[in-house]
């Protein structure tokens, strides 16, 4: 560690810098190198670096630190920091930081916040992920969020938002996002899909 951070330190260029910050997320059991990167995070000027440190921080995934990403998904000046927080929260194997998603999408400061929360949620294996994403598509007041929350149903993986969409197809109030399900429904290769498209289709 003493090493690298000396190079990381010396060497010219942000890319080779990524290069030495991704050698030291390596040491998974290094207390210093997790202190390493958390300092990055808060303190470095280049976007990249703390970019970086947010995303090897999530794949660490220690408790310890669902605060500081959220921190940095909500208040980065920088676009790239803030989604690669959150694409960090979204690789930790923890409950918690499905709950920081879930908090994230209901109550973030921004669209795009909320947005790319929706998208990273639904690559979760939790059991609170459709409940979420059926809340969204009901009671969000953004159409447009609504229709993400319905995208995300779609890529969900063994097709467990097959049912969902179906139902979103069939009765949603706003036509907009019955269409955007009917698209979805119609991208997918799920028999239940295209049994419930044909119905529709006869009027059923």
């Amino acid at each position: 560690m003493a090493l690298l951070e000396r190079m990381f330190t010396d060497v010219p260029t942000t890319k080779l810098k990524e290069s030495v910050l991704f050698a030291i997320s390596i040491h998974d059991s290094s207390r210093q190198a997790a202190e390493f990167l958390r300092r990055q995070l808060k303190e470095s000027e280049e976007e990249r670096i703390r970019g970086g440190s947010a995303a090897w921080i999530g794949l660490r995934g220690q408790a310890e630190d669902l605060k500081l990403l959220v921190e940095a998904a909500t208040t980065d000046i920088s676009r790239h920091v803030r989604e690669q927080a959150l694409f960090g929260l979204s690789q930790m194997p923890l409950e918690e930081a499905t709950d920081a998603l879930i908090d994230l999408i209901r109550n973030g400061s921004t669209r795009e916040v909320r947005s790319r929360a929706i998208s990273w949620l639904s690559q979760r294996a939790s059991q609170k992920v459709l409940p979420m994403l059926n809340e969204i598509v009901t009671s969000d007041a953004e159409t447009g969020l609504q229709k993400e929350a319905v995208f995300a149903l779609s890529r969900m993986k063994d097709g467990r938002g097959v049912k969902d969409l179906i139902v979103i197809a069939r009765t949603h109030k706003n036509l907009e996002v019955r269409r955007q399900a009917i698209f979805w429904l119609g991208q997918t290769e799920d028999q239940q899909a295209l049994d419930a498209l044909m119905e529709m289709v006869r009027g059923r």
